[in-house]
């Protein structure tokens, strides 16, 4: 039967019971690509547009037809995701129970059923995303309303004062348990909310130019904005969660009209977190361990001394003004002491301590070397270390205001919120940086922190902090400052796809460090490397020895910040995972070894032992246990290799058996069940995050270190102590 003919029995009352009689009778299975695909539209199309009748005929015929393919679709086009639908008409839940109570005749397994179970339990977040998303709009309508009386004060402006206060503050939530109030968000997660809000201003009022609009300083010490960033901050919240169940299989159970959101195992869950944690160990140890010594000068010893010196000879840097009757501080800086603090600490091409200690980390993570830093050209005349010079500029600028404006303010806020965003004329702010690069350099780098309202891309406080508006600049100096530039310039480049920062494939940065690992230990490496039989593919990365075979998936990519940049990191570490199976399945063919011998140079034949592993650049995942292959940082399998030991901070312990590396070694590290690579899954705890929505509740499960755990667990693993 065609697909034409199929499509016909969708006009009849008794249509499903039609589809599924003619799928018995073998219909459905000898499909062509391109039925299929009409079969795929049908669906995207028709559930897009709240069509019940025809969203259950082609997704009961795509089920019919190949079950995994049409979940898989529905899950990558987020069709089922209720977010979706807030400004239309929502079937979701009833597709769901119409799919359900076919679910006997449609053959759906276990994994399939809790899919469409899940998405059904969830569907009582539609409402309180709808009141979320109608709250937030109230409150900006409201805000707007109340402009009328008086003079006119931006929104946005207000906005911007608010997050920025925080970052200068270096704001950290005051407890972690409950989403009920705004002190459990971090400023990042703030940010985002805040940029959310933005996006349905833009939505709701186009862009005004707000460059000569004054804050509402009430309005920051109000409960009112402190609500509208919660309500932001929770809509987010459920919209990630209906990701995680497309992306990550989480499961939505009801309970009593409420419900309890899980990883499919807690392992999953625990990966994500332990990954994050042991980032910020690393942090911490690189600086302190690797840069801390090496003699840099302090920013915050310049300002000092700047200070000092204005004070001995009476030069005043801070500018008080009361125009528009609006009371603030600005910094002014004579232009003779400016040409000195360019010449000497603004141009050179030195790393100060602030910057060696962020340095530091992005080195490490990003594969990066003081040369590469100068040589790496984000576009076509600015390069990561033209960028850092140009930032250097903005972190001077808030060492000022915070030594010299943040003590006068301490009493009043309201001067302090006034002082915060300079608005900087374009032509202002090419002069001012004139001093530091050239203004091919400066347009780049505008070009890359900016976000203009005319663009299509949705604001993101965290990548382009700079607003453009009328003929200035927007700048919240303190998110610019503390924001993780360097990291966010690669994912916002890749995002844009930016040939400039696409290598050639030829250089692998993973696979070069572990060959220089391997080597040390005495292994034969070969990098990337394909082979023809059993469909072919290619190797990433193979060390071998004696009788010994190391074989690697490599996948660089920057530790996520959201959610979607994490399912990207899981997407390609499933892809490695897939990969490997073939790997191991094509070199049981004695063709393949041979091949591959060939074309290393080393006979294989008499290889014994095969372990295989995906290498990361990232922590995310590492000794995850729901894949086939273990999962491993680079910069720890290479300390593994090098060293073999850990640092703690009672001294060094060895993951080694003996004094010297064996194989053996290696491949306990690689096993999964290793005491030390669960070290840190049995050290979490489960941690229910509980948000009350009047009387309906949705919690969360997921998991906090508990540190005396980890203490007493890490003591019972009897490790050598070598130092």
């Amino acid at each position: 039967m065609s697909l034409l003919e199929i499509e016909k029995i969708f006009n009849k009352k008794d249509a499903v019971s039609q589809l599924i009689l003619e799928y018995k009778k073998g219909n459905f299975l000898n499909l062509t690509a391109s039925e299929k695909e009409i079969i795929h539209k049908g669906i995207e199309e028709n559930v897009s547009h709240a069509r019940f009748i025809a969203s259950s005929n082609y997704i009961i015929s795509g089920l019919l037809h190949d079950k995994d393919d049409t979940i898989e679709l529905i899950k990558r086009k987020g069709l089922f995701r209720y977010s979706k639908y807030l400004e239309t008409k929502n079937i979701i839940e009833s597709l769901c129970n119409k799919i359900l109570s076919l679910s006997g005749d449609l053959n759906l397994n276990q994994n399939q059923l809790k899919y469409f179970k899940t998405i059904k339990n969830l569907s009582p977040i539609y409402n309180i995303l709808d009141q979320k998303r109608s709250s937030i709009i109230n409150e900006i309508r409201n805000f707007q309303k109340s402009q009328n009386k008086g003079i006119k004060k931006s929104l946005i402006k207000t906005l911007f004062v608010y997050i920025d206060s925080l970052f200068l503050k270096n704001y950290y939530p005051a407890q972690k348990e409950c989403p009920q109030t705004l002190n459990y968000y971090s400023k990042e997660k703030i940010s985002e909310a805040i940029s959310y809000i933005i996006f349905l201003y833009k939505d709701l009022f186009g862009f005004e130019e707000i460059e000569k609009l004054l804050i509402d300083e009430g309005y920051i010490l109000s409960k009112a904005i402190e609500k509208i960033i919660l309500d932001a901050c929770h809509f987010k919240d459920l919209r990630e969660f209906e990701i995680m169940i497309d992306n990550f299989s989480y499961e939505c159970i009801s309970e009593n009209q409420n419900i309890i959101i899980q990883p499919f195992i807690p392992d999953f869950e625990k990966s994500i977190k332990i990954g994050y944690i042991r980032t910020e160990q690393t942090k911490y140890y690189d600086f302190h361990y690797n840069f801390r010594n090496l003699g840099f000068t302090s920013l915050e010893n310049v300002i000092n001394k700047l200070n000092e010196f204005c004070e001995n000879h009476t030069i005043d840097l801070v500018k008080y003004t009361d125009s528009f009757n609006s009371p603030r501080y600005t910094i002014e800086i004579p232009e003779p002491i400016y040409n000195l603090l360019a010449n000497k600490f603004l141009h050179p091409d030195t790393l100060f301590e602030e910057e060696a200690q962020y340095i530091s980390y992005v080195f490490k993570e990003q594969f990066l070397t003081l040369e590469k830093l100068k040589n790496f050209f984000i576009r076509n005349t600015l390069s990561l270390f033209d960028f850092l010079k140009i930032k250097r500029f903005f972190m001077l600028l808030n060492l000022l205001f915070s030594k010299n404006i943040l003590e006068k303010t301490k009493d009043t806020p309201e001067i302090l919120f006034r002082s915060l965003i300079p608005a900087l004329r374009k032509d202002f702010i090419y002069e001012i940086l004139s001093h530091v690069t050239t203004k091919d350099k400066i347009a780049d780098f505008l070009d890359i922190v900016t976000w203009r309202p005319e663009q299509r891309e949705i604001f993101d406080l965290q990548y382009q902090p700079f607003l453009f508006s009328g003929n200035y600049y927007i700048i919240p100096v303190n998110v610019f400052v503390n924001s993780n530039t360097i990291r966010n310039i690669f994912a916002l480049e890749y995002k844009l796809n930016n040939p400039q920062i696409f290598d050639d494939g030829r250089y692998d940065p993973i696979s070069e460090k572990l060959t220089k690992s391997f080597k040390y230990q005495g292994f034969a490496t070969h990098g990337k490397t394909n082979y023809s039989f059993k469909n072919g593919g290619d190797i990433d990365f193979l060390a071998y020895k004696e009788d010994f075979l190391f074989v690697a998936e490599c996948k660089n990519s920057l530790l996520p910040t959201d959610i979607y940049e994490l399912r990207n990191i899981y997407d390609s570490l499933n892809k490695a995972n897939k990969q490997l199976n073939l790997i191991l399945d094509a070199l049981k063919d004695s063709n393949t070894m041979k091949e591959i011998s060939d074309k290393i140079n080393y006979d294989l034949k008499n290889i014994k032992r095969i372990q295989t592993a995906v290498i990361t650049s990232n922590r995310l995942f590492v000794g995850a246990s729901f894949w086939n292959h273990p999962v491993r940082s680079v910069h720890e399998i290479t300390n593994f290799l090098e060293t073999g030991n850990i640092e703690k901070n009672d001294g060094e312990y060895s993951l080694w058996g003996n004094d010297t590396f064996t194989i053996n070694d290696l491949m306990n590290y690689l096993n999964d069940n290793n005491p030390f690579i669960k070290l840190f899954y049995e050290s979490m705890e489960l941690r229910k995050l509980e948000y009350r929505f009047n009387s309906f509740r949705v919690s969360f499960e997921t998991y906090s270190l508990n540190t005396q755990k980890l203490e007493l667990n890490f003591n019972n693993l009897r490790l050598r102590k070598i130092k």
